[in-house]
């Protein structure tokens, strides 16, 4: 199996989609700090099906998509694409069979909206997480394998205890697989187990309440026999009841035929009696409408007597009017006599006033003519008097003209003159300004090139100081790079030595509990063999638990321990004797070495103690 490639969509810190090709021999992913290292393997482990946020470095699961930033906006999916190559299954269950190999290219999609929707897509189908799970199963690349280590993981493996090197050991044995399997097989049984523990309870009350249904059974029963004598009583009772209907009905019928003659007379009576009504009502109605229309005149008089009052009391008010007005006139008159009396009076003083105004009218037209020919002759003097005071204005205003611009050139010129003034005294102060300040930079020049000398000079010094302080450092750097080199060394060492202690002190106690005193044992493998220290891991990831296998001295104290340990029902335990039969293991003359990287044989870099060779 290869990874071809990984697309990221908005996951983490990749908002646009961003394609990680893996060729061929890529085995590791390397940057600087804060380029993405980390949400790569992130990534890796969330489209297996990670389902922790914790261990993606988030807080919540929406925390993997990309939260925005000064430039780019907020993401509302995250969305991570893996296509693998060349996947391989091996025969399931244990059984001899080829390989199975699936198509070139698989993808695995998984999505992740900000809603809280998710979905898994194989291949752009829509799939469940069990699906992939378990397609990755057999393969190796699954979430809690080795396959895809972050950064800091592989100290954690050199320095794991050994049940988590166990992991390790089945995860590449292939044991997992069958470890899931019977996981989901037990969970299966447990799940059955309570469902049949429910249906136990199911019938234990159901047999409890068989008896309850009995008794509701009987009393059924008792209810039908009971509902039978009550249904033969009722048609007894009614077969009785019509018979005495039937009886009533008969006398009824008699009466009726009574009753019906009696109904033709009395019909005769009501017609007579309807018809004496009908003329009643008849006469009733004439006489209404008499008196309605009597009524309609009495109506019609006693409008024309109220109209009559009006015009009554309307002539008595114009009488009174008239009466009053003809008083007025007759005052009027008596007025308008003594007013004409007056009037002639005045006419004859006026017509007397007339006849003097007449004298006085035509004197002042005499005069008036007169006066009318001076009037003339002063208008005509008037007129040549006004041209000219005209003509004289017009000069005048002229005159003003040039005066008003010969003033303004002059305040012009004045306020030209105050500026030049102000301008000449403001350069001599800024000359002045500027010959001191010369002055003074010229002074402060010169200190300047007595304190660069200075400087200069300090300067020299402190860099011969500082080359022979960067000399040291250099020499402490490298002495503190050899110290450390030793302590990792001295470090990887004592975790190997500890990890061996302890899965040997595990492996010691567990065989040394299942074996009788009475059985003798010379020692174990892991105390014959020497190695070393580079190649002391791989050899425990090799021999496992044979390294704490114990060694007898023949094959008799092995069949006394295996009887030992079966009739004890003790842990698994492995015995070799010093000297075991020929024939039981020849190991070969020769390894082959195909593939590249291979340091040699296993055997050539181990040695044994003296006198356990055979082992």
């Amino acid at each position: 199996m290869r990874i071809e490639r990984l697309e990221l969509i908005g996951f983490k810190s990749f908002a646009d989609k961003t394609v990680f090709k893996f060729h061929a021999g890529t085995t590791a992913i390397v940057g600087p700090n804060g380029c993405g290292k980390s949400n790569i393997v992130d990534a890796f482990k969330w489209v297996l099906g990670e389902q922790s946020a914790k261990s993606l470095r988030g807080g919540s699961m929406e925390d993997v998509i990309f939260a925005g930033s000064a430039s780019k906006k907020t993401k509302g999916m995250a969305e991570v694409t893996l296509i693998l190559s060349d996947i391989i299954r091996k025969p399931m269950n244990g059984q001899d069979g080829e390989e199975t190999k699936l198509p070139s290219e698989i993808s695995v999609t998984r999505r992740l909206f900000r809603s809280g929707e998710s979905e898994y897509l194989m291949n752009k189908v829509p799939c469940r997480l069990k699906d992939i799970k378990n397609m990755f199963l057999d393969t190796g690349l699954e979430l809690k394998a080795y396959s895809i280590l972050e950064q800091g993981r592989i100290g954690d493996i050199v320095n794991s205890k050994p049940l988590d090197r166990r992991f390790l050991i089945e995860e590449v044995a292939g044991v997992m697989k069958y470890k899931v399997r019977k996981q989901e097989a037990m969970s299966k049984l447990d799940s059955s187990k309570s469902n049949l523990q429910r249906l136990q309870d199911i019938i234990a009350e159901v047999k409890r309440q068989i008896n309850t249904i009995d008794r509701h059974a009987r009393k059924a029963e008792k209810y039908k026999k009971l509902f039978e004598e009550i249904k033969d009583i009722e048609v007894r009772t009614a077969k009785r009841d019509l018979k005495a209907f039937n009886e009533e009905i008969a006398g009824l019928i008699s009466s009726e035929e009574s009753l019906k003659l009696c109904v033709g007379e009395v019909a005769v009576n009501f017609h007579s009696m309807e018809a004496l009504i009908e003329e009643k009502k008849r006469l009733c109605i004439e006489n209404e409408r008499a008196l309605a229309e009597i009524r309609n005149r009495l109506y019609a008089l006693e409008k024309e007597s109220m109209e009559d009052e009006g015009k009554i009391a309307l002539l008595k008010s114009d009488c009174e009017n008239l009466k009053e007005r003809n008083g007025h006139l007759l005052r009027q008159s008596n007025d308008l006599t003594i007013e004409k009396e007056t009037t002639l009076e005045s006419i004859k003083e006026i017509e007397n006033s007339a006849v003097e105004m007449g004298g006085d009218i035509s004197r002042l037209e005499a005069i008036l003519d007169e006066r009318k020919e001076i009037f003339s002759a002063a208008e005509s003097g008037i007129a040549e008097v006004e041209s000219e005071l005209e003509q004289e204005r017009r000069n005048l205003y002229t005159k003003a003209e040039e005066l008003s611009n010969i003033k303004n050139e002059i305040s012009h010129i004045s306020l030209n003159m105050e500026n030049i003034t102000r301008k000449t005294d403001r350069s001599s102060q800024e000359i002045n300004s500027v010959q001191d300040s010369m002055s003074s930079i010229l002074l402060a020049i010169e200190q300047t090139i007595n304190e660069d000398a200075v400087f200069e000079k300090e300067l020299q010094e402190t860099k011969q100081a500082k080359e022979g302080l960067v000399a040291k450092l250099k020499d402490k750097k490298t002495e503190l790079s050899s110290s450390e080199e030793f302590l990792y060394r001295e470090r990887e060492s004592l975790a190997g030595l500890n990890s061996r202690l302890e899965s040997l002190v595990e492996l010691d106690r567990g065989q040394m509990a299942s074996l009788d005193e009475n059985i003798r044992t010379l020692c174990q493998v892991a105390d014959i063999i020497e190695t070393p220290s580079e190649y002391e891991a791989a050899f425990e990831a090799i021999l496992g638990d044979k390294l704490g296998a114990s060694i007898v001295e023949n094959r008799e104290e092995i069949s006394r321990a295996l009887g030992h340990i079966k009739e004890q029902n003790a842990k698994r335990s492995g015995f070799i004797a010093v000297n075991p039969v020929r024939g039981e293991f020849s190991p070969p003359s020769h390894y082959p070495l195909s593939q590249n990287g291979v340091i040699g044989e296993a055997v050539k870099f181990v040695s044994v103690k003296a006198g356990y060779e055979k082992v």
